[in-house]
């Protein structure tokens, strides 16, 4: 059996450091007020649901981020639209 070496790294958080925060807060931020969701528990839960998106492979950053606020908005009980994120 021949083997070939394979390279890999982690480029998020390593290459690239996107601010969840400062990006997703202006989106939602009305809607959470709306439905009485603290942003702090929010952004909690994104982080994880983010954080659990990149253990997946083969995916685009910005899908990765649309499915994950999408999800964290249903969980929350925000309502989602597509253009929400802007990605």
């Amino acid at each position: 059996m021949i083997t070939k070496p394979v390279a890999t790294f982690d480029c998020y958080r390593t290459l690239v450091d996107f601010d969840l925060n400062r990006a997703v807060l202006p989106i939602v931020k009305d809607g959470l007020y709306l439905v009485g969701v603290d942003h702090e528990e929010f952004l909690d839960n994104l982080r994880v649901m983010r954080f659990q998106g990149v253990a997946n492979p083969d995916q685009r950053y910005t899908d990765i981020v649309k499915q994950t606020l999408s999800t964290c908005m249903l969980l929350h009980g925000v309502p989602f639209k597509d253009e929400d994120p802007n990605s």
